[in-house]
């Protein structure tokens, strides 16, 4: 099912993003991924999860806590009212795939979506 972003988004773009991730879930030990996900702001990670069908983001939140899961949860929620430019959609999914190469080690707390102020 196909939510407001993925229905304006690049397809193609969206299933390669779907296809990364879940390469990252099939192929990290489930421990250094539960150790990675940990560290990673659950903002990056509930707009990197909208490609997932729900099959597949139950999986990946099976791999985290309860309270880690609950949070992503709220965030995807929120994340699905808002309406993400492509580009940068794509700026934060690079982000959290950047996490996962190999040798950096980048953990920085920052958001690339800032609310609109009134007026």
């Amino acid at each position: 099912m196909l939510n407001k972003f993925n229905a304006g988004a690049n397809l193609k773009t969206m299933m390669n993003v779907r296809e990364e991730i879940l390469k990252i879930v099939k192929y990290q030990s489930k421990v250094t991924l539960q150790n990675m996900l940990m560290k990673i702001p659950d903002r990056e990670i509930a707009v990197s999860i909208m490609a997932l069908e729900d099959r597949e983001k139950e999986l990946f939140f099976s791999l985290l806590s309860p309270a880690k899961v609950l949070r992503l949860k709220e965030e995807l929620q929120y994340q699905e009212k808002l309406d993400i430019r492509h580009d940068r959609y794509l700026k934060i999914v690079n982000k959290f795939l950047s996490y996962f190469e190999p040798g950096k080690k980048q953990f920085k707390n920052q958001s690339y979506i800032r609310p609109k102020r009134p007026g």
